[in-house]
């Protein structure tokens, strides 16, 4: 189940990177051929920036993409190197809640004020920062599957190998 989820998150950080592509070249084209804008790129493309990050997070990790030390694996016997993972895995899922909590925090003090951008399209401020929550639970979620998983002893993340 969490990997379908992680896959979710990395489909709609592609749609989303497609989407930045063509509005980029929507701006660029439409100022080269008829001096408008959109005047939304720089706005729009940053949230889906932030999106496509944080949705990004889950299948990344679980791919082996982020960045690990192998050289310690390699030097440590394996029931080292998986109580080692245990507790760092561990203490990167409360680093993600912890942020979690206060992308949060933001969103309800945003909701509560109805706080809106101000630009050309005022865009509620509770919003953009949904798409970092959502990657976030996201990331945190498999983070909680992994940890269940060393337990009942599956092999390690390792880079470049996947676990999807």
């Amino acid at each position: 189940m969490i990997a379908y989820l992680s896959r979710a998150g990395a489909t709609i950080s592609c749609a989303l990177l497609v989407y930045v592509c063509i509005h980029t070249m929507t701006e660029v084209l439409l100022r080269a051929l008829f001096g408008a804008s959109t005047l939304m790129l720089d706005e729009v493309g940053g949230y889906a920036l932030a999106a496509i990050t944080f949705f990004g997070l889950p299948y990344t990790f679980r791919s082996g993409g982020l960045l690990r030390v192998q050289s310690l694996r390699a030097a440590l016997p394996p029931k080292v190197c998986r109580v080692l993972e245990i507790i760092v895995v561990a203490a990167t899922l409360a680093i993600v809640v912890y942020i979690a909590y206060f992308v949060y925090r933001d969103i309800a003090r945003n909701f509560m004020r109805g706080a809106r951008t101000d630009s050309y399209v005022p865009i509620p401020l509770w919003l953009p920062p949904c798409a970092a929550l959502a990657g976030l639970t996201l990331f945190a979620l498999d983070l909680c599957s992994y940890i269940v998983e060393l337990f009942r002893g599956r092999p390690l993340v390792v880079d470049g190998e996947s676990q999807i």
